[in-house]
C-alpha cells in the first residue's frame, strides 16, 4: 500500500504538464498567422534572426559588409571603410559601431538587443508564424519592479 503516494503524485504531475502542454499547444495553433507567398524566400536577415535573434542579425550584417569590401578587419581592428548602408540593418551597424578604427567592436555587439531595426525583423517572422512572440511582446528577463501608491 506504500505505493499509492508515489503513484497519485506521479500521477498529478503528468495531468499538470498535459494540461500546461494542452493550453500552449492550443496557443499556437490558434495564433493569427500570415502566411508568405510560396514563391518568397526568407531573406538573409531573416535566416539570421531565426537563428540566433539579434547579435547574429548584426554579425551577418557585418560579414556581408567585410565580403563587399566596405569593412576591414586586421588585428583585431574593424574599420568601416565605407559608411554608406545597403538597407535599414547596415545602417543600425554602422550607427552602433562608428566610423572609426574599433578594438572593442564585439562589446558593442549587446547594444543590437533593443535595435528597433532588427526588432522590425522579429516582427514579421513572429506575424508569419515562425517565431512564437515578437521581441516587444516578450517577458522581461530581469526583476520586475512594482510601486504601490499609498
Amino acid at each position: 500500500m506504500w505505493w499509492i503516494v508515489p503513484l497519485t503524485a506521479a500521477y498529478a504531475l503528468v495531468a499538470a504538464f498535459s494540461v500546461r502542454f494542452r493550453r500552449r499547444y492550443r496557443r499556437i495553433v490558434n495564433a493569427p498567422v500570415t502566411l508568405r507567398p510560396p514563391d518568397e524566400e526568407l531573406t538573409l536577415y531573416e535566416v539570421a534572426y531565426l537563428g540566433f535573434r539579434h547579435r547574429q542579425v548584426a554579425r551577418t550584417a557585418l560579414a556581408a559588409m567585410a565580403l563587399s569590401g566596405r569593412l576591414e578587419a586586421k588585428d583585431e581592428v574593424l574599420t568601416i571603410t565605407d559608411p554608406v548602408p545597403r538597407d535599414d540593418i547596415e545602417a543600425e551597424v554602422v550607427k552602433v559601431m562608428g566610423l572609426a578604427p574599433r578594438r572593442e567592436s564585439w562589446e558593442r555587439m549587446h547594444r543590437f538587443d533593443k535595435s528597433a531595426v532588427i526588432n522590425a525583423v522579429g516582427d514579421r517572422l513572429a506575424a508569419q508564424g515562425l517565431i512564437d512572440s515578437p521581441p516587444c511582446t516578450a517577458r522581461p528577463s530581469g526583476p520586475v519592479v512594482t510601486s504601490s501608491a499609498s
